[in-house]
């Protein structure tokens, strides 16, 4: 099979694309012939050795794909050959023309939906959800700050955010991006480019503070939102799009 190739750290522009074996799955598996693989902000990290989790060269980039199912593990049950299917590898190997997917962590996807539409779902649904309902224990009627908004994850947030009955304040650093984040539920906006992060969120929360804060930015702007959290309120930390922030905890 074909595969992109990280042979060695360094920007996207090093990748290659090589041959390589074809992949075997295991009996706990499925091998999907891959349509589409989503492209996240840890896989360039990944690329850079930056990122929490390592994977040495040479190694396929990619942990989440779509295609269809033309093999199975001998312990597999619930797909058949053909499926159209998504799901996630872990951390590596789905930029390739094969690969192999944990059937437990494999989703049929509907004939309906696009290949390419389907993949980052596990990553981004899967991480806001885990984020607001297991860590946060958001509730209804609270009032959730969303950082990076107009993003893939913050996105996620906006929508899951309103479904568990939050109010749910969307920032931002374009107005193009707030349109998008009012299309997909958002109550409030914060553009940050041009309002002051902290001061706008106690003036939306009557002075109040915010009860969540779910950060996939970071940098400068963490500070800010903490600065905005109310009694009992919680911060989430998701990513670091704008750099690892340094907070004075005094």
């Amino acid at each position: 099979m074909r595969a992109v190739i990280c042979n060695e750290f360094g920007p996207p522009e090093n990748l290659a694309v090589e041959e390589r074996p074809d992949p075997v799955p295991e009996a706990d598996q499925i091998l999907v012939e891959v349509k589409a693989a989503a492209v996240t902000f840890p896989d360039t990290l990944m690329l850079e050795d930056k990122y929490q989790f390592k994977a040495p060269p040479p190694y396929i980039p990619g942990g989440e794909v779509a295609g269809v199912v033309t093999a199975l593990g001998a312990d597999v049950s619930g797909f058949t050959v053909g499926d159209r299917v998504v799901g996630g590898l872990g951390t590596t190997g789905g930029m390739a023309e094969l690969a192999v997917v944990q059937a437990a962590g494999a989703r049929v996807v509907p004939d309906s939906v696009g290949f390419a539409e389907s993949t980052g779902l596990n990553y981004a649904y899967g991480t806001t959800l885990y984020a607001l309902k297991h860590r946060g224990d958001l509730q209804e009627g609270e009032s959730l700050l969303v950082l990076g908004a107009g993003g893939h994850l913050g996105l996620t947030a906006v929508e899951i955010g309103k479904l568990m009955g939050a109010r749910v304040i969307a920032a931002a650093s374009t107005e193009e991006k707030l349109d998008l984040c009012r299309q997909r539920g958002a109550d409030e906006t914060i553009n940050y480019a041009s309002e002051n992060l902290k001061d706008r969120a106690k003036e939306l929360t009557d002075g109040k503070g915010v009860d969540m804060v779910y950060d996939g930015v970071g940098g400068d702007y963490a500070e800010q939102a903490l600065r905005a959290i109310g009694w009992d309120g919680r911060f989430l930390v998701i990513g670091f799009t704008a750099g690892i922030p340094s907070i004075p905890l005094n």
